[in-house]
C-alpha cells in the first residue's frame, strides 16, 4: 500500500473506531480517543467542529473546544476555553459571564501577555512570572515563582 493509502485506510479505521467508540460497543474501542481535539483524531483529519448557529445560552457552563459558534448570546455563562479549536463568529459575550482557562491555554495566554506589561499589572495571574532583574518564566498550571 502507497503512503496515501495508508493514510485513507488508518483514517477509515480511526472513523469507524470512533463511530464505535462513541456507541460505546465493546471496551477495546471505548479506550479510543473520543474528545475531537484529541491528536490522534487530528492526525487523521476526521474531526471538523460542530456548529451551533443563533442560540441563547443563559446560566449554561460551556466548552468552547471542538464548536464553532455563530450569532450566538452568552448571558451569566460559565465559558470554559479548553483548547485553541473553536471558533466564535458574531457572538455576543457581555461581563455577566465568568471564564476558565485549562494549562495549555492559559501557557500562551501568558506568553501574549508577556509582550504586554499594562495587561500583566492589569491581570497579574494572566502574565508570566517576572522575576526581580526583568526575565519571565512561564508554566502550565498556577501561577508560582519558580524553586
Amino acid at each position: 500500500m502507497g503512503d496515501s493509502a495508508s493514510v485513507v485506510a488508518g483514517a477509515s479505521l480511526a472513523a469507524a473506531a470512533l463511530e464505535l467508540a462513541q456507541k460505546g460497543s465493546s471496551s477495546l474501542w471505548k479506550s479510543l480517543p473520543t474528545d475531537p481535539n484529541s491528536s490522534l483524531l487530528k492526525m487523521f483529519d476526521i474531526t471538523k467542529n460542530k456548529e451551533i448557529k443563533n442560540t441563547y445560552f443563559k446560566n449554561e457552563t460551556i466548552f468552547l473546544g471542538g464548536y464553532d459558534f455563530y450569532k450566538c448570546r452568552f448571558d451569566f455563562c460559565t465559558i470554559i476555553c479548553n483548547s485553541n479549536n473553536f471558533n466564535l463568529f458574531e457572538c455576543t459575550i457581555d461581563q455577566t459571564n465568568k471564564f476558565s482557562y485549562n494549562d495549555e491555554v492559559i501557557t500562551v495566554v501568558r506568553f501574549i501577555f508577556a509582550k504586554y506589561p499594562a495587561l500583566c499589572q492589569a491581570a497579574p495571574l494572566l502574565g508570566p512570572y517576572t522575576h526581580p532583574d526583568g526575565a519571565i518564566t512561564i508554566t502550565k498550571g498556577q501561577h508560582v515563582a519558580p524553586k
